[in-house]
């Protein structure tokens, strides 16, 4: 049916049925053209439609038909981060402080949801350890649950290493977060590599089948390699861009200060322009943190 509409902006002025939103909706992002473009179809469309006076059912597409332009605005709005800037943006405050005998140099980007870098959490003879270790290891192709991933290697888990074991301490240590039996995955994106705008968080219907310890509420990822040109990271909706700094760690949240899931927290990974980019991520889930803040119930 999509293939049956033939349009242009003068088309999609002019008033369509409701039940044909979502079919004209895939139709427009099916379109060989740019995601900036796709989406001023998209919102000349969504401005002709009347939301005041759908049924139920025609509801329905027209809700669907508004997360395909904020699929497509999240796309523009990081593309545009990426290619704009080479250095971190978004600071909203820095301070320094002294826990477990080592100096944190803190840089806070969003407070809800909360999105903070640890500058040189990993000196640069760590950085050479973690090489090493990751040389005693075998990448496989890169595989995602939400996004779209390109020229990305991972392991799944570093074998025998205490050096990563002690990094993931100390990340615990640092966030106050419990990992559990979650283990450092090591990803490497090679020239191109990138993983569009998606959200990390959990809904509803999957944690209940799929999920035993709950939404994964926080993620905390460190930048073990220098990227010569592109590699960044971004959050769109929070105009946030980290420049990948080699030892930096960064720690966001998927979810506000409620435990709520936040759309703001879609994130992505800039494209690769030169050399080769590798991070290393732990993830955190909800059920897990109930012992690191109890509330006393007397």
């Amino acid at each position: 049916m999509m293939e049956s509409y033939n349009l242009s902006l003068e088309d999609l002025s002019e008033t369509f049925q409701p039940d044909e939103s979502i079919y004209i909706a895939e139709f427009i992002n099916s379109l060989d053209v740019t995601d900036k473009m796709k989406l001023k179809y998209m919102d000349i469309f969504l401005e002709n439609i009347d939301d005041d006076i759908l049924s139920e059912a025609e509801e329905d597409h027209y809700y669907e038909v508004s997360d395909l332009q904020w699929d497509l605005r999240n796309n523009v709005d990081f593309q545009k981060i990426c290619i704009s800037h080479t250095e971190t943006q978004g600071t909203k405050s820095c301070r320094i402080e002294r826990r477990f005998y080592e100096n944190l140099y803190i840089e806070v980007l969003s407070e809800d949801p909360m999105a903070t870098l640890y500058h040189n959490f990993l000196t640069d003879f760590e950085l050479n350890i973690a090489s090493e270790e990751v040389k005693k290891n075998k990448f496989e192709k890169g595989s995602v649950r939400s996004g779209e991933v390109d020229f990305r290697d991972q392991i799944n888990e570093v074998e025998d290493s205490p050096f990563f074991d002690n990094v993931h301490q100390r990340i615990n240590r640092v966030t106050g977060l419990n990992s559990g039996d979650a283990v450092m995955e090591i990803f490497k994106y090679r020239l191109g590599g990138a993983h569009t705008p998606h959200t990390d968080f959990y809904n509803e219907d999957y944690i209940r089948k799929e999920v035993k310890l709950g939404n994964r509420v926080a993620i905390a990822m460190i930048f073990l390699r220098e990227t010569i040109k592109g590699g960044g990271f971004a959050m769109p909706r929070l105009t946030v861009y980290v420049a990948p700094t080699p030892g930096t760690l960064l720690v966001w949240y998927n979810v506000d200060k409620m435990g709520r899931n936040d759309e703001d927290t879609v994130h992505g990974g800039c494209p690769v322009y030169q050399g080769t980019k590798m991070i290393a991520i732990t993830e955190y889930k909800a059920l897990l943190q109930q012992d690191v803040c109890p509330i006393n119930e007397e």
